[in-house]
């Protein structure tokens, strides 16, 4: 087939009678037999909705509580609290602070709100989930 073409054209540019030449079979009126469009694999996968960014706190998990120069200039406190069954954790200077169906964010200002009530000192309060990285910080 792609000789004829060749030859065809050949033969028409240089000026030779193209009469003789075998030409191209006719196109014939078939239905397109190509496999359907597939999406990628990646637009195939199920959407799942993402997680929220800071879930409410649950009675009984591990929280880790930082307090920069709380006790002496230079050191930190740091301590593992757990959520007790009334939704409180312990905070010092501060007694129990509700932490229970409340983001960290949501603890810390209330830390924080509760430490400027009875001291003078604005610590800086780190709050995190145990086994992660800080998520929250409230600064002097």
């Amino acid at each position: 087939m792609w000789r004829a073409i060749w030859v065809a054209a050949f033969g028409c540019v240089c000026g030779i009678s193209c009469a003789g030449a075998p030409q191209p079979a006719a196109a014939t009126n078939q239905p397109n037999t190509a496999p359907a469009f597939s999406a990628p694999v990646a637009a195939r996968r199920p959407v799942l909705p993402s997680p929220p960014a800071d879930p409410p706190i649950a009675v009984g998990e591990w929280l880790v509580l930082t307090l920069p120069e709380l006790t002496a200039p230079g050191q930190e406190w740091v301590r593992a609290v757990q959520v007790g069954a009334d939704g409180r954790i312990p905070v010092p200077y501060c007694g129990r602070v509700a932490a229970a169906a409340l983001t960290l964010d949501q603890v810390v200002d209330s830390i924080s709100k509760q430490f400027s009530a009875c001291t003078s000192a604005k610590p800086i309060i780190e709050l995190r989930r145990s086994g992660t990285r800080p998520i929250k910080q409230a600064y002097r």
